[in-house]
C-alpha cells in the first residue's frame, strides 16, 4: 500500500511540473471570420450651368466709374492727355489758386464736370467733343475771372466756381433774369449793364457775371 501511494505522488509531481502554456498562432488569417466590404458611394459631379453672355449681369458701378461716365474731354490742342481718375475730387477746381497752368485747368475742368450733380436742372454730360471744347473755354474765363476777383485782397468777400462757370450768357440769363426789377428787365442797356455796388465793385445786374460771390 506505500508502494502505491508513493507511484501516485511521483505521478501527480511529474504532472504538476510540465509547462502547461498554451500559445496561439496568430500568423495566420482567421478563416472563421468573414471581412465585410463596405461599398463606397462613387462623387457625382454636379454640372453647374453656364449663363449665357446676354443673361450676365454687370456689377453696378463704383462712384469714380460714375463720375468718370460724365467727363467729355475737349480738343486738346497739344496739351497731354491727363489721366481722368487723377482729376476727380471737387477741390482741384474749388481751388482756384492751386490752378496754375494748362495741365492744372484742364484737371479742374474735369473735376468740374465729374462732379456736377445731374439731377439738377441745366445739369447734363456735353453731347460731343466740340461742346465740351466750347464749354473748355467758358470755363477757363471764369476760373480765370474768380482768380482776379480774389487777387483783391482789399474785398470783404471771395469769388468762387459754381454751377454757372460753363454756361453761357443765355444759359446764364434765366437764373439772373428773376432776381432783377420788373422796370429792368427788357431795358438793360450797355451803359447800364454793369453797376457799381456798395463795396465799389463792378458786378452785373442781378447777379455776377461768372463765379459766386461768398464770404
Amino acid at each position: 500500500m506505500l508502494k502505491l501511494l508513493v507511484a501516485l505522488s511521483v505521478v501527480l509531481f511529474v504532472y504538476a511540473s510540465e509547462d502547461t502554456t498554451v500559445e496561439f498562432d496568430v500568423s495566420k488569417d482567421d478563416t472563421s471570420v468573414e471581412n465585410e466590404e463596405v461599398p463606397v458611394e462613387e462623387e457625382v459631379e454636379v454640372k453647374v450651368p453656364q449663363l449665357k453672355d446676354e443673361d450676365k449681369v454687370d456689377p453696378p458701378p463704383t462712384l469714380a466709374q460714375l463720375k468718370a461716365s460724365q467727363v467729355v474731354l475737349p480738343e486738346l490742342n497739344g496739351l497731354q492727355s491727363p489721366d481722368v481718375s487723377q482729376c476727380m475730387e471737387e477741390k482741384q477746381y474749388k481751388d482756384t489758386d492751386a490752378i496754375e497752368n494748362d495741365s492744372d485747368m484742364l484737371c479742374a475742368f474735369i473735376a468740374f464736370q465729374a462732379n456736377k450733380d445731374m439731377s439738377e436742372p441745366g445739369n447734363k454730360v456735353y453731347a460731343s467733343k466740340e461742346e465740351a471744347t466750347m464749354r473748355y473755354g467758358i470755363f477757363k474765363g471764369c476760373v480765370t475771372n474768380v482768380q482776379e476777383i480774389n487777387a483783391d485782397k482789399q474785398r470783404s468777400w471771395r469769388a468762387g466756381v459754381n454751377l454757372f462757370c460753363d454756361m453761357t450768357d443765355s444759359e446764364r440769363y434765366p437764373y439772373f433774369h428773376g432776381l432783377r426789377n420788373p422796370d429792368e428787365n427788357n431795358e438793360l442797356g450797355a451803359d447800364d449793364e454793369y453797376v457799381e455796388d456798395d463795396g465799389g465793385d463792378k458786378v452785373r445786374r442781378g447777379g455776377m457775371l461768372l463765379g459766386a460771390a461768398r464770404p
